[in-house]
């Protein structure tokens, strides 16, 4: 029997994978961030986890894509050597990121001058260094801004990608080489602002849903929260029966993605809380503050904590722990496995983990 507090979340989600026999074009697209503590020796990576590794981040500079650091094109080189040994592999940039204000896009997405000059710059560096595509990680257009033509101007940038990506072919098989992909918020309000769905659909090879962040503590809604939970719960009424992968990622399909380019995003980290008391421990519970993002190999080692108590919510299809006034929302064996069944059940084009660094990468 595998132990599944030995077992990293990636590893897990290819195993369920198998044992459920999805066919190969199952996508397993994997985030690898280059600016994380927890950055990941290229060279131990197991490229036969993912079919497809998305670098993150790039920065958007004086209109043009570049690296957040020069040292990290040394990261690109690396990283892309892995397609020597797994010659399937797809590696692919990200621009943008959570850490991104979204300014930098807005204003490339300004005028079809500064979206050429910006799609020059990203073809440059792609081939450069031996990328097969670009993701764009644009949080969020239109969003809580003063810019709602962001929505439309954003295809447009795509659209620009696209054609470009399309002129450049495969020396071997005159296929095409590039691929387009973007990652998307799954809050139904941030989405229906944010993106022009159908649009989207003609130019992107994939998009990756962020199926987490669902619960986030704040002075209005300070309670505990499952991160990524795959159902809603009956107490739940109104907006909040959105706040979960089945009906968020679904309201995409509805909307006009195809349901063969959407990638269903499963994190590999956790979020914990500070308990007001410790007499009220479950989902919805009082809480004095959310703490920071626990990995998952810090999740094992409190796992395996003889003061820490587990606890699965039949409805959400997601676990939790206690320990103290210590409330962590997270995903283990069993909710990466019933979140790959759904996946496959509902014919989706395959995953998105977020990310490998925070992963049990080594089995601790």
């Amino acid at each position: 029997m595998i132990n599944v507090i030995t077992k990293s979340l990636l590893f897990l989600l290819l195993l369920n994978i198998h044992f459920i026999q999805i066919e190969s074009k199952f996508q397993r697209v994997c985030y690898l961030r280059v600016d994380s503590s927890q950055r990941i020796d290229a060279q131990t990576i197991n490229g036969s986890l993912c079919t497809h590794i998305i670098l993150g981040f790039a920065d958007i500079v004086n209109g043009t894509v570049g690296p957040h650091q020069p040292n990290d094109v040394l990261y690109y080189q690396n990283v892309t050597q892995l397609k020597t040994n797994f010659t399937d592999l797809k590696i692919m940039l990200s621009v943008g990121g959570g850490g991104s204000d979204g300014s930098g896009f807005h204003q490339i997405c300004s005028n079809q001058t500064n979206i050429d000059r910006f799609v020059s710059s990203v073809m440059d560096l792609l081939l450069k260094y031996n990328f097969d595509g670009l993701d764009i990680d644009w949080e969020f257009p239109a969003w809580n801004t003063p810019y709602p033509q962001d929505k439309y101007t954003f295809t447009q940038l795509l659209k620009s990608l696209n054609i470009q990506f399309e002129r450049q072919l495969n020396r071997v098989d005159n296929r095409r080489q590039l691929l387009l992909s973007c990652a998307v918020s799954a809050i139904i309000n941030v989405a229906d602002a944010a993106y022009d769905m159908p649009e989207m659909a003609k130019y992107v090879d994939f998009v990756n849903v962020m199926s987490y962040d669902f619960h986030e503590f704040t002075p209005f809604w300070p309670f505990t929260g499952y991160n990524s939970p795959l159902y809603g719960r009956k107490v739940e009424k109104t907006y909040f029966t959105f706040l979960n992968t089945n009906r968020s990622v679904n309201h995409w399909v509805t909307l006009g993605m195809s349901k063969e380019k959407i990638m269903v995003g499963i994190p590999t980290y956790g979020h914990s809380y500070q308990l007001a008391s410790t007499e009220h421990t479950g989902p919805d519970s009082a809480a004095i503050a959310q703490l920071q993002d626990m990995t998952y190999t810090q999740i094992c080692a409190l796992l395996r904590n003889t003061s820490t108590h587990s606890y699965f919510d039949a409805e959400a299809k997601v676990p939790y722990l206690v320990s103290g006034d210590l409330w962590v929302s997270y995903d283990d064996s069993t909710s990466v496995a019933l979140k790959a069944q759904w996946i496959r059940d509902n014919s989706f084009g395959g995953s998105m983990t977020f990310d490998l660094n925070t992963d049990d990468y080594h089995y601790k």
